[in-house]
C-alpha cells in the first residue's frame, strides 16, 4: 500500500492521478462551474485546460495559472466557446503561452480580458464576438495576430507593448470592431497586413473612429485592409510597402 501511494498524487477534484500520465483528463471544481484539463508534461508539470461546464448563475471567471501542482501553460480550442455566464474581467496568466482557435468565442459576459507577456500567438476567432469593452493591450511576446482573431468584438482601443515582435495581422483580424477608438499605432516590425483586418463597418450603426499609425516595416497590405472601417483623418502608406493586394 506504502509502495502505491506514492504514485499518485492527489487532486483538488477528487480521485488519484499517476504522475506518469501524459495525456490523461482530469476535472476540477472552482465553485459554480468546472474545469476539464489534460496533463501535457511532466518534469517539469504542465497542463492544458481544453473544456469547462458552464456555471448556472453569472459568476466570475478565474483562469489558475496553477492547477493541483500543474503549470497551466495553454489553453484548448474552444475551451470556453459560447460561455454565457461568466461576468466581470478575465485575466489570462502569465504562464499561458499557447491559446487555441475559438477559445472564447462568443463570450458575451466578460467585459474585460487582459493578456500576459509569454503569449506567442492570438490564433483565428480566438476572441471573436465578444463583449470585452476595455483597450485590448496585445502583449509584445505575440508575433500572429491569427484570421478573425477580434472579429465583431467591442474593444474600445487598441494597443501594443514596448518591444513588440508582432509579424502578422491576418484577414478579418478586427473586423468590424464597432467600438474601436482613440489612436491606433501599429508596432515596427509588423510587415504584413491581411485582407480586410480592419474594415466590415458597412452601416453606421457603429461608433468607432480611429486615426491608424502604420509601421516603416509594412510591406504588404490586403485587399479592403481598411475598408469601410473606421479609420478617420490621413492614412500614411510607408515607402516600405511593395505589395497592395
Amino acid at each position: 500500500l506504502f509502495t502505491i501511494l506514492l504514485s499518485f498524487n492527489l487532486l483538488w477534484g477528487g480521485g488519484l492521478l499517476k504522475s506518469q500520465d501524459v495525456g490523461s483528463v482530469w476535472s476540477v471544481d472552482a465553485g459554480s462551474y468546472r474545469y476539464n484539463y489534460t496533463i501535457t508534461n511532466v518534469e517539469p508539470n504542465e497542463c492544458k485546460i481544453h473544456n469547462f461546464t458552464n456555471p448556472t448563475e453569472p459568476t466570475d471567471l478565474i483562469i489558475p495559472s496553477e492547477i493541483n501542482g500543474y503549470t497551466v501553460t495553454s489553453i484548448g480550442n474552444n475551451a470556453f466557446y459560447t460561455c454565457n455566464n461568466f461576468t466581470g474581467d478575465v485575466v489570462i496568466p502569465g504562464t499561458v503561452t499557447e491559446i487555441g482557435e475559438y477559445a472564447f468565442y462568443g463570450c458575451t459576459g466578460i467585459s474585460t480580458m487582459v493578456l500576459n507577456e509569454g503569449l506567442t500567438e492570438i490564433p483565428r476567432y480566438c476572441f471573436g464576438a465578444c463583449q470585452f469593452t476595455n483597450v485590448m493591450t496585445i502583449p509584445s511576446t505575440v508575433t500572429k495576430i491569427g484570421r478573425s482573431a477580434f472579429v465583431y468584438n467591442y474593444i474600445s482601443g487598441l494597443a501594443f507593448t514596448e518591444g513588440s515582435q508582432l509579424d502578422t495581422i491576418m484577414g478579418s483580424a478586427f473586423l468590424s470592431c464597432k467600438e474601436l477608438k482613440g489612436s491606433v499605432v501599429l508596432p515596427e516590425g509588423l510587415k504584413y497586413i491581411g485582407v480586410g483586418a480592419f474594415g466590415g463597418l458597412y452601416d453606421d450603426s457603429h461608433n468607432s473612429s480611429y486615426t491608424l499609425t502604420l509601421p516603416h516595416s509594412l510591406t504588404v497590405i490586403g485587399t479592403e485592409a481598411f475598408g469601410e472601417s473606421g479609420v478617420s483623418g490621413t492614412l500614411i502608406i510607408p515607402n516600405t510597402v511593395t505589395i497592395i493586394e
